[in-house]
């Protein structure tokens, strides 16, 4: 419970009222949102959009559910359509979701609905009463949807109101004591929007760990701040240690490059999802381990382990490999190799193939190329954090000797923290005060960093960079798409001449995107006027690599010189 002798220095009025004012400036753009912007000119949102990213959000980040609702809003673009679907399409487009419950209710929530004509309840009782809808996705839809006043209560908004209200009752057991918090303080305007912003700040500045609480609207009112201790909430009793469960999985392989797989029974876990053939394993027995448990006899060789953790369980599959010419034991189907991505696999199912067979699961233009298979006519670098590494013959790293104190700075700050404040339009002071508010500890590094910044750039002329210059110099078209905020940049151009070399530059604090979005590499393609599929990417985040394949360009990532210079033969490119 809340301390007795908590006071408030304001009404929920007044906090509902400073929330939606931080909202209208600072909402995440999500692509099933209606901005405050565009509500204001009278657009409203769709409530089949709404429902639809509610049911993908459950147990699931807005990152992974991004891609996987423009998937299924360009397929099935209303609930009609979506109840007309074949469920073996929809549950194919699920697939690697996850929680596969969730697209079973879906596909029979849209086939109720289109059969009462297409409209979606407009109350949380009613809306109850759908299958795969309960009480938060009731309540989300209620408010988000048709602007009714409901108590939205998912992980972000209890992180926010237990710290808001220093609960000390376990989290697991607060449920209700939450919930009566935000019931008082929903406004009877703009209750979506509340909904949302609630959201928004328990994702963008009430986060897990390092709250960034010199930015929050609420500060004043938050106990937690006065405690001094904001990640101590929501308190949580020690997680129960999950069952470890055993088994084997056997990919078989044709001639032509076609996977034998199974459909799984409607019912249970990842019921009537594909797989593999698997050994008998359960959330609650173990499989067998051993090749001798393949479904037919065959030439199998080990290739390798692979882990999956799953809501009650984890699970420890031994994958065996062989190649078969037989046609397919009853039950089972040869799926062309052309096929594999498109077919109903769970992740855990993917990780066994593979495991077996790199690449297989991957569409094609996913894959990682093994030769010059597509001609290469742009390059695009970001030379962010392969700027900023960790050579300890660079100036700033005698700056800060300690290398876990260089590791956490670069990863705490420099890459993320002062780029947003910057972007935000605050100066190079500004962005460090705020910075050391937020990490008295570091205080001196945070000051070494924007005083020694011309000192650490200059080793830029390292391989990477030289690769860079290299191929500018043999002719190749060469850009620069960066997450930098524009000030740093400006910055660094100053001094730095090789930073005009490429033909041009993308930079996030310019443009309002960040890498792995979608948008900053559509808006790159845009402005210099290239072919996705015939540009290569160049970055040292993996996230970032898989954003740009995603959007259709070819990708490597970079990790050292030699590497690089491989993957870059591969490509028919030479620097």
């Amino acid at each position: 419970m809340a301390p007795a002798d908590q006071t408030r220095k304001t009404g929920p009025d007044n906090t509902a009222s400073r929330l939606i004012a931080w909202y209208d400036a600072h909402h995440r753009e999500l692509p099933w949102r209606v901005s405050p912007r565009e509500h204001a000119r009278g657009m409203r949102p769709d409530p089949y959009r709404i429902w639809l990213s509610e049911v993908m959000l459950q147990q699931t980040t807005v990152e992974a559910v991004k891609a996987y609702f423009q998937v299924f809003v360009e397929k099935w673009p209303d609930v009609e359509a979506l109840a007309a679907a074949p469920t073996e399409d929809v549950m194919k487009a699920w697939a690697g979701l996850g929680y596969y419950s969730r697209a079973r209710n879906l596909k029979a929530c849209a086939d109720l609905v289109a059969a009462r004509g297409g409209r979606f309840p407009d109350t949380e009782t009613a809306l109850r009463d759908l299958p795969g809808i309960g009480a938060y996705t009731s309540a989300a839809i209620t408010a988000i949807a048709f602007d009714r006043p409901a108590a939205v209560v998912d992980g972000n908004v209890e992180r926010v109101i237990s710290r808001l209200f220093s609960i000390t009752t376990p989290l697991s057991e607060a449920k209700a004591e939450i919930r009566a918090h935000v019931e008082r303080m929903v406004p009877a305007a703009r209750p979506g929007d509340f909904a949302q912003a609630m959201m928004d700040l328990g994702a963008t500045i009430c986060t897990p760990r390092r709250p960034r609480c010199m930015l929050c609207p609420l500060r004043e009112d938050c106990s937690a701040v006065v405690s001094g201790d904001p990640e101590h909430f929501p308190v949580r009793l020690p997680k129960a240690d999950k069952p470890q469960r055993r088994g084997a999985a056997f990919v078989a392989v044709r001639e032509d490059g076609a996977i034998l797989l199974r459909k799984r029974p409607e019912k249970g876990l990842l019921g009537g999802m594909t797989e593999v053939p698997t050994t008998a394993w359960t959330a609650r027995v173990d499989g067998a381990t051993t090749p001798e448990a393949a479904p037919f006899p065959g030439d199998w060789r080990r290739a390798g382990t692979i882990t999956h953790v799953f809501t009650h369980f984890a699970l420890e599959l031994e994958v065996f490999h062989a190649h078969v010419r037989d046609d397919a034991p009853e039950g089972y189907f040869w799926s062309p190799a052309d096929e594999i991505s498109g077919e109903a696999l769970p992740t855990v199912m993917k990780k066994a193939i593979e495991a077996a067979i790199p690449g297989a699961t991957k569409s094609r233009r996913h894959r990682v190329q093994r030769g010059p298979m597509t001609e290469i006519r742009h390059i695009v670098f970001d030379i962010g954090r392969v700027l900023l590494h960790y050579d300890p013959n660079i100036p700033f790293s005698r700056l800060i000797p300690d290398a876990e104190e260089r590791r956490w700075f670069f990863d705490n700050v420099c890459t993320h923290d002062w780029n947003i404040e910057q972007d935000r339009g605050r100066t190079w002071e500004e962005a460090e005060a705020l910075l050391i508010a937020d990490h008295p500890d570091h205080a001196e590094n945070i000051r070494g960093f924007r005083r020694h910044w011309h000192e650490m750039v200059p080793h830029a002329y390292d391989d990477s960079v030289a690769i860079m210059l290299g191929l500018i110099e043999s002719g190749h078209d060469v850009t620069m798409l960066t997450n930098f905020a524009a000030d740093t940049l400006a910055e660094a151009r100053k001094r730095f001449d090789f930073l005009d070399r490429p033909r041009g530059v993308t930079i996030s604090g310019e443009i309002g995107k960040i890498k792995p979005d979608r948008d900053i590499y559509d808006h790159h393609v845009a402005a210099f006027g290239l072919e996705p599929s015939a540009t290569l990417f160049i970055d040292d985040s993996q996230k970032n690599v898989d954003g740009a394949r995603a959007a259709g360009w070819q990708a490597v990532l970079f990790t050292d010189a030699k590497t690089l210079q491989a993957d870059l033969e591969r490509f028919g490119l030479k620097a």
